[in-house]
C-alpha cells in the first residue's frame, strides 16, 4: 500500500466513523446521556488516532517526499 493510499484510507475511515457516531446520537436522542458519552468516547478515539497517524506518518518522511503533509 503507498502513502496516498493508506492516507485516502484512513480519511474515509475517520469520515464513516463520525457519520456513524452523529447517527448513533440522533437515533437514541439528542437528550439521551449514554448516546452524549458513546459520542464523547468516539471523538476522543478519532482524535487520539489521527494524531498517531500523522506521527507516524511524518517519521517514514511524508513531508519530505512531496514537500506536502
Amino acid at each position: 500500500m503507498t502513502v496516498k493510499s493508506a492516507e485516502k484510507f484512513f480519511f474515509i475511515f475517520i469520515w464513516l466513523s463520525i457519520i456513524f457516531l452523529f447517527g448513533f446520537l440522533i437515533l437514541h436522542g439528542l437528550n439521551n446521556i449514554f448516546g452524549s458519552y458513546i459520542m464523547g468516547v468516539g471523538l476522543s478515539v478519532s482524535a487520539i488516532a489521527t494524531s498517531v497517524f500523522l506521527a507516524i506518518y511524518e517519521k517514514k518522511g511524508g513531508k519530505s517526499k512531496n514537500g506536502t503533509a
